[in-house]
């Protein structure tokens, strides 16, 4: 029993630790959308949302509600350090969760419509939400087989 609290402690430390650094790093984007430092950090903490379904569930919120009028990431230059679930992870945040944003696609960019950050209120009620961390998760598991 005392080591599954000392495991659920460390457990929600490490998902503070991870949103502190994303919402850190989602800051330092707003400020400078070409600050490869914070696109690094954003990059290496959703690699650390693989399998983890809360935690995948946290680095959405994070990276969608984050309030700023717009936030571009530069996927294309980042392609080749991403693996593909990793990769598709994003991209599904950005284009499937249908009801929740408008997204307007660029040759090289992903630009979120500030419309969408206003209709985030049930974000866990979204179509189409579940579905999306369930098929991440699985895209994970065929990979590390």
């Amino acid at each position: 029993m005392q080591a599954n609290i000392r495991l659920e402690k460390e457990y929600l430390e490490d998902t503070r630790s991870n949103l502190r650094k994303i919402r850190k790093a989602l800051t330092a984007l707003e400020k400078n959308t070409k600050d490869t430092a914070a696109l690094d950090i954003l990059m290496t903490r959703a690699h650390r949302v693989k399998g983890d379904s809360m935690l995948a569930k946290h680095f959405t919120m994070a990276l969608l509600c984050h309030p700023m009028e717009m936030l571009t990431f530069r996927i294309k230059n980042d392609k080749k350090r991403l693996t593909k679930p990793i990769l598709e992870f994003f991209e599904d945040i950005y284009i499937n969760i249908m009801g929740c944003y408008k997204v307007i696609k660029k040759k090289e960019h992903f630009c979120l419509d500030p419309e969408f950050l206003q209709r985030l209120a049930g974000f866990d009620k979204a179509p189409g939400t579940k579905k999306l961390i369930k098929e991440y998760d699985d895209a994970c598991q065929e990979v590390s087989r």
